[in-house]
């Protein structure tokens, strides 16, 4: 950076020593962590991340739950929210099924496959079938003791040619 006094050119420093030797800049937050632009560094933190630490389970779905199941005396449904929606193609028909500890939900328009047809409300996906929502429940043993919903959160999506999402109720 240059600056002109007294009809000259000096140099200027930067006064935070954000600027390290190597010409690429760090930068300190107050909890002292200092990131550098360095994929060694990154690949440590990486490292560091994934051996030591444990994230919390409500992060996975940007703050929300990817589903939600409300059990009660005045109904029974089975909700997909709208960044799922979204993420699956805002499906008029889906599979539901579970593979392992997941429940499997994708777009099943097109495929001659057991399928749900579903119909979209403010963008989500509610169904109403207590059939199938008990069977959700029973299948994974899901405890509505006291309480009349659940969100989950827990998941993840793979893509295979479709959108697939993984949700683990638990």
């Amino acid at each position: 950076m240059n600056e002109q006094k007294n009809g000259t050119t000096q140099d200027t420093q930067v006064k935070n020593n954000n600027l390290l030797d190597n010409g690429q800049i760090s930068v300190t937050k107050q909890a002292g962590l200092d990131i550098n632009k360095n994929s060694e560094n990154l690949d440590d933190l990486l490292d560091f991340v994934t051996k030591e630490t444990q994230t919390f389970k409500d992060i996975s779905a940007r703050g929300s739950s990817y589903v939600s199941i409300v059990k009660s005396e005045n109904g029974t449904r089975f909700v997909i929210n709208k960044a799922t929606n979204e993420k699956l193609g805002y499906p008029n028909e889906i599979y539901i099924g579970y593979k392992d500890e997941h429940l499997m939900i994708f777009n099943a328009e097109g495929l001659s496959i057991n399928k749900l047809a579903v119909k979209q409300t403010k963008n989500k996906i509610t169904i109403y079938n207590t059939k199938l929502v008990d069977e959700i429940i029973n299948h994974f043993g899901v405890n509505f003791t006291d309480i009349t919903s659940k969100s989950f959160a827990e998941g993840y999506f793979e893509n295979k040619v479709r959108e697939i999402l993984y949700v683990k109720l638990v």
